[in-house]
């Protein structure tokens, strides 16, 4: 038996790693081992005359997932007799990777056969119906991608990354205080939260055109692709009347009302207490940027309920996402969506040893967007993504004329 990962040692006091010798006697048999292991087996360390494997290990990560994949190894001659276990995630995370390959070598193969160059036909990569089971890699690696075919039913995005500028910062106060003035009057909830009910998409939409994200944000679920979304169901109206995310066209619009706060911001006639928000301690940090990680709490997605009370348990239940949206339906909410808009102080300060000062150059405005319905196996968030390679190449450089004799040898 071998154990082989990332801290094992060579030392007979230890667990003895994977060595193959350097020469095999072919009239020998050849002894059976049991291999254990962790992060060198599953990252494309192939094992010679491998024929049964038990991996539990996986990611959500696509490009991950690919690289665990290469472990196996190809096995001329016997192909039948290798066997895979695997957990039910693991092995519908590797379905989906081979469909994602397939799709993405055909598309390869359309390029070919049509003498097309990627930037005529920007490169398409499948995205998982499971948005949380499969993505295609990490967000900050998703820098050319640009959402193609997406449904956002169901998903509820936070902005928790701002550019620390204090000209955005302030644009985004007044865009902000323009368009909650603009609205009818407010009504206070049981936080004294000031609440603005029936608000059409179209002045919603407005308002997240103005406002300024922060450029480098590429996930999917980013405002400008919300907004898209949005325009696409105004476009679409007859269409969207009949889907199963419901016919809503009236938002509900909370602003968010720190009562404890010592520092105010005076807006749409009423004085709200700014919320206190610190920073990530990043590893690398970013200059110009302040991630906060998590802009709402779960209840503040109930703080447009004004029928009757909340109960101790609904409050307690609200830390599931799945619960809260039923909640909202118990109170005639389940087809509202929902802007909750954040004040946060620029001051905002910290005692937690994993987390620092805001230190923001202006007040900052964090949005929380919920869009009715429930994510489920039949719903995609995306369908698919398109590489936009014309933020990386000179499009120039790209289907132009090749002089061959550039490349023939010298001599």
């Amino acid at each position: 038996m071998c154990i082989d990962n990332s801290k094992s040692k060579n030392s007979d006091d230890h667990a003895t790693r994977l060595i193959y010798p350097d020469k095999v006697d072919q009239t020998k048999k050849a002894p059976a081992f049991i291999v254990i292991g962790g992060n060198t087996l599953s990252r494309g360390l192939t094992i010679e005359g491998l024929v049964s494997t038990y991996f539990l290990r996986s990611t959500n990560q696509a490009d991950t997932l690919m690289q665990m994949a290469r472990w196996f190894g190809y096995r001329q001659g016997y192909e039948l007799f290798p066997r895979v276990w695997l957990d039910e995630n693991a092995q519908k995370r590797y379905l989906f990777l081979s469909q994602m390959n397939e799709s993405m070598r055909e598309t390869m193969s359309a390029y070919a056969t049509n003498g097309l160059t990627p930037m005529q036909y920007l490169p398409t990569i499948q995205e998982c119906p499971e948005y949380q089971l499969v993505r295609i890699t990490s967000s900050n690696k998703m820098q050319g991608a640009v959402a193609k075919n997406f449904n956002f039913t169901g998903v509820s995005p936070q902005t928790t990354v701002f550019d620390n500028n204090k000209e955005v910062l302030e644009e985004n106060l007044q865009t902000t205080a323009d368009f909650l003035s603009g609205l009818p009057k407010y009504q206070l909830t049981r936080k004294n939260y000031l609440l603005w009910k029936d608000v059409s998409t179209e002045k919603v939409v407005e308002y997240l055109e103005a406002y300024k994200t922060v450029e480098r944000d590429r996930q999917i679920t980013s405002v400008p692709n919300v907004i898209k979304w949005l325009n696409q169901r105004l476009e679409n109206f007859d269409y969207v009347q009949s889907d199963h995310s419901g016919n809503w066209d009236k938002w509900n619009v909370v602003l968010i009302n720190n009562n404890s706060a010592k520092k105010h911001w005076y807006v749409a006639g009423a004085k709200v207490g700014k919320v206190s928000r610190s920073r990530k301690k990043l590893s690398v940090d970013t200059d110009g940027v302040i991630d906060i990680g998590v802009l709402r709490s779960p209840e503040d997605q109930l703080s447009d309920i004004t029928d009757k009370e909340l109960t101790s348990e609904e409050r307690d239940r609200a830390k599931s996402p799945a619960q809260m949206r039923k909640i909202r339906g118990d109170h005639n909410l389940g087809n509202t969506p929902q802007l909750l808009i954040y004040c946060i102080d620029k001051d905002s300060t910290t005692t937690r040893k994993d987390r620092k000062d805001l230190n923001a150059e202006a007040d900052i405005i964090g949005l929380s967007i919920m869009i009715p319905g429930y994510v489920d196996r039949k719903q995609n968030r995306v369908d698919s993504i398109q590489i936009d390679i014309s933020r990386f190449i000179d499009p120039d450089e790209i289907g132009g004329e090749v002089n061959e004799e550039e490349f023939e040898d010298e001599n």
